[in-house]
């Protein structure tokens, strides 16, 4: 399955968008920014393994850092449609394309 990677110039969050994107402007899930650009940079330099999680709206999937703590994973909303109603899939695990 393709995906693609993005981040966020506000807060620095790092979304990978697993499901095919509508013809929409994407939104950070941690700070709803707007200011979200396409990161093609290999993501090894996470610290932490990406949550996986699916919208419950739109049914967009998407990978984001770990959240810190219990008030930060409430907080997340769908960066396609954000809707705060997204469901935790799993953890999930980076990899960088061929020489990435």
């Amino acid at each position: 399955m393709e995906t693609q990677k993005y981040r966020c110039h506000h807060c620095g969050e790092i979304v990978e968008i697993i499901s095919p994107l509508p013809s929409q402007e994407l939104t950070c899930p941690r700070c709803s920014s707007r200011n979200i650009e396409e990161f093609n940079a290999c993501s090894l330099e996470i610290n932490s393994p990406p949550w996986e999680y699916q919208c419950q709206g739109c049914q967009a999937r998407f990978r984001v850092t770990a959240p810190r703590g219990p008030d930060e994973a409430k907080a997340i909303k769908c960066p396609v449609c954000r809707n705060k109603n997204v469901k935790w899939l799993a953890l999930a695990s980076f990899a960088c394309a061929t020489g990435g």
